[in-house]
């Protein structure tokens, strides 16, 4: 790797692993995956998932796993839930850096790297207890070892286990690899021997399988059922009207998660095609920028993290259309031979990214929690009753109680979904299995009028309150 990228990753680094353990896990999503993460140890299983003593199999296990071996290591904490989301996004700015130089140069890998890490919503979502970072890593490493196979076909087999560890990832988006993938193929003129596509196929069946067979036995259609509503949210989808395109919600959020990239991205797109009869490597980027985007702008349940994938692309396809059009003004301006005019360009890009990704990093660094140092009241309740026993209840509006889970350490029980008697906060009090714990805040208290001689309070943050029912 070149000198200049490992020390700008040096200086990176900080963005991805500082102060990560100093603020609360929140309920969507760190604190629910975190759970599912440590029932994992509970119950010795990878690769059937639960939570709150309820089958899971919204996502496949594999960012789980990573969450349960972290916190196998570190403990239960804050830090062991998103250590392997920070992880996975300091990896993939590497990666970026080695796809923009495979695809172009050492410099435009480079550029690519700066913009990523510039990229508010990037360094927000690696920072977080998710899956976000680290699909994008095994989609980078992917596309990456696809790019080596052109050294020598025993890469595919690579290939085959990174995209098998894509899908279980996050499932059916890791399948918008695969034209990325035939188009590298293509561009680059491989000429790979059918029996390695076989057993590649092979090797990705049978890593898939691990999840998906003991999953189905256990759980037939039900497990099915969610997993194709999950990962293609067929009963979510909508035509798309390009009159109105940039209006959609796939663009607002693309807006928002790269910030003042978003423009130069924009311009990149357009004035890029001007390069594509020297530089085919562009096909892929554009392969990869529009298959996902168009799957995005069809769907109705778009959010802004989903955009994500799609920031490397961009990333790389800013700095190189940059250094061209410097390159093709300078080539206008005066008689400099190319290798001169390339120097000029490269360092233009080198000390324009580098200035241009400082200050965005500066202007969000608040937004990235960089330095905060917090615990949630409910965090701080559900800890306390850690040193209780007997049935713990909530009463909240939260439609899942993961926050309570993950730091209790111990099954919760909604009040809402109870049945009745016991389905509001005075039914449960009189019918109650005594003694028991209840999280729940003192103004529902006082609008369902619970006389305080009915319990005790253990410990109390803000409104919060943890009660104990005899």
């Amino acid at each position: 790797m070149d000198r200049l990228a490992y020390i700008c990753l040096i200086l990176l680094a900080p963005l991805f692993f500082y102060n990560l353990g100093g603020w609360s896990l929140v309920d969507f999503d760190e604190a629910w995956y975190g759970e599912i993460a440590r029932n994992i140890l509970t119950s010795g299983n990878p690769f059937v998932l639960s939570f709150n003593a309820k089958p899971y199999f919204d996502h496949p296990p594999l960012g789980f796993i990573f969450m349960a071996t972290s916190q196998m290591i570190f403990g239960s904490n804050e830090f062991a839930v998103r250590l392997p989301s920070a992880l996975c996004g300091f990896g993939s700015l590497i990666l970026t850096y080695l796809v923009g130089k495979r695809l172009f140069s050492k410099f435009i890998g480079l550029g690519a790297m700066l913009v990523l890490a510039s990229s508010v919503w990037f360094i927000l979502r690696s920072r977080q207890g998710d899956l976000d970072s680290i699909q994008l890593f095994f989609y980078l490493l992917t596309i990456y070892l696809a790019l080596k196979m052109k050294e020598h076909t025993k890469w595919v087999f690579a290939v085959a286990i990174s995209s098998a560890f894509l899908f279980l990832t996050k499932s059916f988006f890791g399948l918008t690899i695969i034209p990325v993938i035939v188009a590298i193929i293509l561009i680059e003129k491989m000429k790979i021997p059918i029996n390695k596509f076989v057993l590649g196929a092979m090797i990705f069946s049978v890593i898939v399988g691990l999840w998906f067979i003991p999953n189905y036995a256990k759980y037939k259609l039900d497990f099915i059922n969610r997993m194709i509503g999950i990962g293609i949210k067929l009963d979510k989808r909508h035509p798309v009207n390009f009159r109105e395109i940039h209006r959609s919600l796939t663009f607002i959020y693309l807006h928002e998660g790269i910030r003042k990239w978003f423009y130069p991205a924009i311009f990149s797109m357009l004035i890029s095609t001007l390069f594509i009869l020297r530089k085919r490597n562009l096909l892929v980027l554009y392969i990869w920028i529009l298959i996902p985007t168009y799957g995005f702008l069809t769907s109705a349940k778009t959010e802004i993290w989903h955009i994500i994938p799609i920031y490397p692309a961009l990333a790389i396809l800013i700095p190189f259309t940059t250094a061209n059009v410097f390159s093709l003004v300078i080539e206008k301006l005066t008689t400099l031979p190319a290798e001169i005019r390339n120097n000029l360009s490269m360092i233009f890009i080198s000390i324009l990214f580098t200035v241009l990704a400082g200050f965005f990093i500066i202007e969000f660094r608040n937004e990235i929690k960089l330095f905060d140092r917090e615990q949630s009241p409910l965090a701080e309740v559900a800890s306390y009753a850690k040193n209780f026993d007997g049935p713990l209840f909530i009463s909240s509006d939260l439609s899942i109680p993961a926050t309570a889970v993950f730091y209790s350490q111990r099954q919760v029980r909604v009040v809402r979904d109870e049945d009745p008697p016991i389905n509001t906060i005075p039914s449960l009090i009189e019918f109650g299995p005594k003694p028991f714990l209840l999280i729940t805040e003192g103004w529902r208290l006082k609008l369902d009028k619970v006389d305080s001689s009915q319990y005790r309070v253990l410990k109390q943050v803000a409104d919060y309150q943890l009660l104990l029912v005899n």
